[in-house]
């Protein structure tokens, strides 16, 4: 081939999109990931634990891994563990932590592990985004490295008007329709979460309606069968999807049950999953129309 023809050639041959790993148990967060990253020039994959992580991750490289903590079997944390351990099976990736609640002590054991980015759940699309890209910026090196998030709600949410109160300045409406939070509620949600997008809002709403029929089923089964670790990821899923969605008092039980199991007390979770557990029959029903 003449040599000025391969220049040409080379700019043929498509580059590889850098690919991230989205290690998420819930469904409905691994929706609102995608729905974040949708149409940026990456290759995301999902999977539901840290085991299928691992297979992955030994199946080829990936250029930045998002966890979430607290899953059933190799947890997040389990799993950041090993590739501190193997740094070969890593590969250079950046790490990205995706959970709720990482506190200071957290935050320590997961800056001695090698994550420089962290987001604490409910989150907004665009701190998602930024966060992820920021971070296939910087394996490629195009940005700072060390940049830490521990929490971007504050950060990223769009500005609200507010009234002299301090409130946000939004016009008390009608009562919510069934599997809806109240129309203000939601409108908070729109704004913080999803950057004043209500389509896109009420998209990932529908998309999540038929995970609550799965979530109920679930709760009923934990309880059954008195497994405080399932009742408390339960839990530690549903208070995040749920402020999402603008169900701040749903939430409080969901974390309310969280907190009763992971110390154990089952009995104590049990109040708030029949309040909550009301909550999730009114959205469920939502998802049978």
């Amino acid at each position: 081939m003449p040599p000025e023809l391969q220049p040409a050639a080379a700019a043929a041959v498509p580059r590889a999109l850098p690919r991230v790993l989205l290690v998420e148990d819930d469904p409905s967060v691994r929706r609102l990931v995608a729905l974040a990253l949708d149409g940026q020039p990456i290759e995301l994959l999902s999977c539901a634990d840290g085991e299928e992580a691992l297979a992955l991750l030994r199946a080829g490289p990936v250029q930045v891994l998002v966890t979430d903590l607290m899953m059933p079997g190799i947890s997040g944390l389990d799993l950041l563990r090993r590739l501190a351990r193997e740094p070969a099976l890593r590969q250079g990736a950046e790490l990205v932590a995706f959970s709720a609640g990482i506190d200071a002590g957290m935050r320590q054991q997961l800056q001695a592990l090698g994550v420089r980015r962290m987001l604490s759940k409910p989150v907004s699309l665009q701190s998602l985004e930024d966060v992820v890209m920021e971070a296939v910026a910087s394996f490629a090196g195009h940005a700072p490295a060390g940049v830490e998030v521990a929490d971007s709600r504050a950060a990223a949410a769009p500005a609200l008007l507010l009234a002299p109160g301090g409130e946000p300045d939004i016009e008390p409406g009608p009562e919510p329709e069934p599997g809806h939070a109240a129309p203000a509620d939601e409108a908070r949600a729109i704004a913080t979460h999803f950057g004043g997008d209500a389509a896109l809002f009420h998209d990932f709403r529908r998309s999540c309606l038929p995970q609550f029929v799965v979530d109920l089923a679930d709760g009923e089964a934990a309880f059954a069968r008195a497994d405080a670790a399932a009742v408390r990821r339960l839990g530690h899923s549903l208070k995040s999807v749920l402020a999402t969605l603008g169900h701040a008092e749903a939430s409080a039980l969901a974390r309310a049950m969280e907190t009763a199991a992971a110390g154990g007390h089952l009995a104590a979770a049990r109040a708030p999953w029949g309040a909550l557990r009301a909550r999730l029959q009114g959205l469920a029903a939502a998802a049978m129309d």
